[in-house]
């Protein structure tokens, strides 16, 4: 389960996220299950990120680190919270054109892929195929990175809720391309998004 702290580029409530962090674990330790908390924070090197780096506490498992470029950000969030592992999601070029690097940076665990990322990020240079077959090349290429690192598939889908609106045909195309593609996870930002990933 993943806690949204990067909203809009706002700086989120910290009081309000670890209250809530902590009474879902309470919650779930009651019915003897015991989920992976993460968190989703601001891009690193931001003020933003900082402030939640610097409260990172209890029950969180880890952090997606959205529009990453570089593993410099994965070293500058390691810096302030060692211990933590770390989930970075491929959206942009530049990530693209480093992902060996990143992936192979001592504190991720798993690489994440953001399709609209990567769409909205494209430049009129890029279009030397349709997005389609495109992105199927991108997810190929972070598959590829992921093995080569000895990392699990990467999760598919990894942005923000607020995103999240349904388009139950495309969703779901876009998960079973993901897993054809050599991808182990999906993220999903709506409830309704279940029922067609266990279809």
């Amino acid at each position: 389960m993943v806690i949204d702290a990067f909203r809009n580029g706002e700086e989120p409530e910290l009081a309000l996220l670890w209250a809530c962090a902590r009474a879902l674990v309470d919650a779930c330790g009651r019915t003897g299950w015991s989920p992976q908390l993460w968190l989703r924070v601001h891009p690193a090197f931001t003020y933003e990120c900082a402030a939640v780096l610097a409260q990172v506490e209890g029950p969180v498992g880890g952090l997606i680190l959205p529009q990453v470029h570089s593993a410099e950000e994965i070293q500058w969030v390691m810096d302030r919270v060692p211990a933590v592992k770390v989930l970075p999601v491929i959206e942009n070029q530049d990530a693209l054109s480093r992902v060996m690097s990143i992936a192979g940076h001592p504190a991720v665990c798993r690489l994440g892929f953001s399709g609209p990322g990567l769409l909205a990020s494209a430049t009129p240079a890029d279009a030397l195929l349709p997005p389609e077959e495109a992105l199927a090349w991108q997810r190929r290429i972070v598959v590829s990175a992921s093995a080569a690192a000895g990392l699990p598939g990467p999760v598919n889908g990894v942005h923000g809720s607020e995103t999240a609106a349904l388009v139950a045909d495309a969703f779901a195309d876009d998960a079973e391309q993901a897993a054809r593609s050599g991808c182990t996870g999906q993220c999903a930002t709506d409830l309704t998004q279940l029922a067609y990933l266990q279809a």
